[in-house]
């Protein structure tokens, strides 16, 4: 073996996954285990993603979504479809041999008539299409309010803000995937300066989460939470001690009173969480130490209907938005319109 596949295996033998996993499944579970397991490190964006892994059959709007995802991520990568959690680790070693498999990148990237450095190998999903009229960066999209376009993207047309000032107004859609929002989320507004105004909520395909017990219920808001907000090691500890809740380890509930305590009395969280708005009149800070509530055994809160969230968005700053929608369960909602054809889902 050359020094040049050496240094190909190297570098792909821990590959970062972009997981796309509709509702909570034993499938996901798995694959969340399964990946903690291995050290796979998550991806947070296509960008940064060498395996795509989609678990379930998503609808045909996440679907369209998990293929510009695809079409986003660099070569060499590689993707896989995951339905049962007997087939996870199948699943995942085929994938993992196809990345690494420098033949069959070049094959694949050939077949589809695109460069090699460019595309990579499509082991277990349909043929690669492209998405032009697609963001970039694969966690929502602009569309202006006018017709404006510059090189065949549209512009912002500008509309007063609530102080009466003339600004900028871009359609934004966050979703239906986008680290710390429950995959099959859509979040539409206009954004005016940097706040949001006229915010949509709704579930994707109308896929809501299945229902889950109340630890893996508050792990998945916490991890969510830490998504955005870190510190990276305290979501590190987040994962595991809900991979070991799903899995019934002995270990899982002295890891979950650690996670809380220790959420509980950081400073960083209080400094960073404390006094962005959250749905219903909290804030993201009252949220988290709510779950943490839970995990030492407390009720868990009802979930939030998806109009509830739309009225907490309501002028708040991107990143605020995001962290409140991050620290609350979404419920099921009826079921709007699906997005126009304008418009930008990632």
């Amino acid at each position: 073996m050359g020094l040049s596949a050496r240094l190909w295996g190297f570098a792909l033998g821990r590959p970062r996954v972009l997981v796309v996993a509709p509702g909570a499944t034993a499938a996901g579970q798995e694959v969340e285990s399964a990946l903690l397991r291995r050290g796979w490190p998550p991806a947070l964006s296509p960008a940064g993603a060498d395996l795509l892994v989609v678990v379930g059959d998503p609808g045909p709007e996440l679907g369209g979504a998990v293929e510009v995802l695809w079409s986003q991520m660099p070569a060499p990568r590689a993707r896989t479809r995951v339905d049962r959690p007997a087939e996870v680790g199948a699943r995942l070693d085929a994938a993992a041999a196809s990345l690494v498999d420098r033949g069959a990148q070049r094959r694949s990237a050939d077949a589809d008539g695109d460069p090699w450095i460019g595309r990579g190998a499509q082991p277990d999903g349909p043929d690669h299409e492209d998405h032009e009229d697609h963001d970039e960066h694969g966690h929502g999209g602009h569309g202006g309010h006018g017709d404006m376009e510059v090189a065949g993207l549209p512009m912002a047309s500008s509309a007063p803000d609530r102080d009466g000032l003339e600004l900028e107004a871009l359609d934004v859609t966050l979703g239906p995937w986008l680290p710390g929002s429950p995959d099959g989320l859509v979040v539409r507004a206009t954004m005016q300066g940097d706040v949001l105004s006229g915010a949509g909520v709704r579930w994707a395909d109308g896929v809501t989460a299945a229902p889950r017990p109340a630890q893996l219920r508050a792990l998945d808001a916490v991890c969510r939470v830490l998504v955005l907000a870190g510190p990276e090691r305290d979501l590190h500890r987040a994962r595991r001690a809900r991979d070991a809740v799903g899995q019934q380890r002995p270990s899982a509930s002295e890891q979950v009173s650690r996670l809380a305590r220790d959420l509980r009395g950081s400073r960083r969280l209080r400094w960073s969480l404390r006094g962005l708005p959250a749905p219903q009149g909290t804030d993201v800070l009252d949220r988290l130490h709510t779950w943490c509530d839970v995990l030492d055994g407390a009720a868990p809160p009802e979930p939030v209907p998806p109009q509830a969230v739309a009225v907490a968005l309501e002028g708040a700053e991107l990143a605020a938005a995001r962290l409140a929608v991050a620290s609350v369960e979404v419920g099921p909602g009826e079921r709007e319109p699906a997005a126009d054809e304008g418009d930008r889902l990632a």
